[in-house]
């Protein structure tokens, strides 16, 4: 079965006109503003015909949207996140030990895109996988390293990483070093790319994607997207916005 393709919003945008905007989404202006002023990227269309999905991501960029168009298999390929349990900056590399007991090394010319989230109840259930079982501990960033077009993904949760390889910079508190960390990567890595919208952000409200629900919309791009945690989905979006 042919894996449809989708648009996704990719805020912020410009001066919205409202009533442009409506067109697409056949809704009424005031709708289209609610969608248009959330600030993190949502999956706002479904559709195997891209020649369609094309002309509704013209009408909204004429709106002052900005969208884009990726392919549904592309969201499949993203990897899993490898939860991070201790690292070290090296003289010109970043190394990680990984909850799967694997070992990751990347130059720090690697290209590399973080993005910084809050998990939902839901994302902070299992310690046995790294994963810290507070609310309170839920912050996370996503590492999203891009070698040869492939893409490999880590996570570091706030308090579920030894930050002993901040070394001189190790702080008391775990957020503190949490976001040592991650100043650490930003300055180390030049071609990083840094997004914090999921921070403050709530989920978005479930609406329908082209007449279709969230789950059915993501089971027909690959059945393992079914049951997705949001917030595993939203750094995917959020990562694929920035491509």
């Amino acid at each position: 079965m042919p894996v449809p393709y989708l648009l996704i919003s990719t805020p912020p945008h410009g001066d919205v006109d409202a009533k442009i905007a409506a067109e697409a989404f056949e809704l009424s202006a005031a709708e289209a503003r609610i969608r248009a002023n959330f600030p993190s990227p949502n999956i706002w269309f479904a559709d195997h015909d891209l020649d369609a999905l094309k002309k509704t991501g013209g009408t909204l960029m004429k709106a002052g949207v900005k969208v884009r168009i990726i392919k549904g298999s592309i969201m499949a390929a993203i990897p899993r996140a490898d939860p991070i349990t201790s690292f070290a900056f090296g003289p010109d590399r970043f190394t990680a030990q990984l909850h799967s007991s694997d070992e990751f090394t990347a130059p720090y010319d690697t290209r590399l895109v973080i993005v910084a989230s809050k998990g939902n109840p839901e994302d902070a259930m299992a310690t046995s996988s790294g994963i810290p079982n507070t609310l309170d501990d839920a912050l996370f960033f996503d590492l999203y390293f891009v070698v040869q077009s492939k893409v490999r993904r880590l996570r570091a949760w706030s308090g579920g990483v030894d930050y002993a390889g901040l070394e001189t910079a190790l702080k008391p508190v775990a957020h503190q070093n949490h976001s040592e960390f991650l100043n650490q990567l930003r300055h180390r890595f030049p071609q990083a790319a840094v997004d914090e919208r999921l921070v403050d952000t709530p989920p978005p409200k479930p609406s329908a994607i082209s007449g279709k629900g969230l789950p059915a919309v993501l089971e027909s791009i690959h059945p393992d997207l079914k049951d997705i945690m949001m917030g595993d989905l939203r750094s995917r979006l959020v990562f694929l916005s920035l491509l």
